[in-house]
């Protein structure tokens, strides 16, 4: 959209991993656009990327995947000098303090975190909680569990599935690396993951290493602000950071002592709705704010002109400089 709104033609490229959506969006952008206006390709993401953007050139790159992904486009489009933004990935805190709301705060996590099968890339990847509420923060999530999607979640209309085999067997395989408190059960032929909390999970472990980008939901406590801030540390440059906490000091520890890209007090995801907030990454998790008025000055070229009138001239311009002429233009730039 914000493309379309700075009068750019565009070219889309949909992911393969997803080839039912792709497919729709195809015939909408076809059944709507000229070509050579909107244009849409499909295919194997290296190929097309390689022939769109390492040989052509082309005036911005706007590129939403994997950080190892976006790193080889902005490879590409540096042979072109063509500029990029990028929407990349990493792992997400969520801080639970002491004194935050216990019960509001679980519901808020369960909801942004399950969202799509918690295949959001703002989707919080773990929680950091105060030890001291540790245990309550854990029962309520539980609480909201059931109360979200029932039961069986498999058999809930509201809870989804994972994308592809590849992506369920890769998360599948984060199961055994902690202590399954909630959830855990799978089905490849439905491509079935329960909603998960797992406690106990080493920091060395690949499910705190990777960006999980499913519904598995690690729960790591803290004692102090700083060993939270170390922790995150591990995983540095986040495209979120979320903070459930009552105390204004606390929120200002978090939002201002670490670099992310956007996020939310006592809230999640919700930010990414916001057309007032310029949605962004910064290092690992990407380049370039977007969304509303920034979007509409991301897809658009600065172009700097300055007219002139010759009534407006004046001879302190030209040589040969009289020494009262230096005198005044000094006086002016004082």
């Amino acid at each position: 959209m914000a493309s379309i709104a700075a009068g750019n033609t565009s070219i889309l490229k949909p992911s393969e991993e997803a080839p039912h959506v792709a497919a729709v969006l195809k015939q909408m952008i076809e059944e709507t656009f000229e070509p050579d206006y909107i244009a849409i390709v499909t295919g194997p993401g290296q190929q097309v990327s390689e022939e769109l953007i390492a040989k052509q050139h082309l005036d911005l790159v706007f590129f939403t995947g994997s950080t190892a992904v976006g790193r080889k486009i902005m490879q590409a489009a540096a042979t072109q000098i063509t500029p990029v933004v990028l929407e990349l990935g990493g792992k997400s805190p969520c801080i639970v303090a002491a004194d935050a709301s216990i019960d509001y705060t679980a519901k808020k996590i369960i909801f942004s975190r399950f969202l799509n099968c918690g295949q959001t890339c703002v989707a919080a990847d773990y929680v950091l909680v105060h030890h001291s509420v540790k245990d309550k923060l854990i029962a309520a999530l539980k609480k909201h569990l059931l109360q979200m999607y029932g039961d069986d979640p498999q058999q809930s209309p509201d809870f989804g599935r994972i994308i592809n085999l590849r992506q369920f067997n890769r998360l599948t395989g984060y199961l055994s690396q902690g202590n399954i408190v909630h959830g855990g059960q799978h089905d490849a032929a439905d491509l079935f993951i329960a909603p998960t909390i797992i406690d106990e999970v080493a920091m060395e472990s690949p499910i705190m290493q990777e960006e999980i980008f499913g519904p598995i939901l690690p729960i790591i406590g803290f004692d102090t602000h700083e060993e939270a801030k170390a922790i995150i540390a591990k995983n540095p440059y986040p495209l979120a950071l979320y903070v459930y906490t009552n105390s204004s000091s606390t929120e200002r520890y978090f939002m201002e002592g670490i670099q992310f890209g956007g996020g939310c007090v006592n809230n999640g995801v919700i930010h990414l709705g916001n057309t007032d907030l310029p949605f962004t990454g910064v290092g690992f998790s990407g380049m370039g704010g977007y969304h509303g008025k920034y979007g509409f000055d991301r897809f658009s070229h600065l172009k700097s002109i300055m007219r002139s009138h010759r009534l407006g001239d004046t001879p302190l311009w030209y040589a040969p400089y009289k020494k009262w002429y230096v005198q005044v233009l000094r006086k002016l730039m004082r």
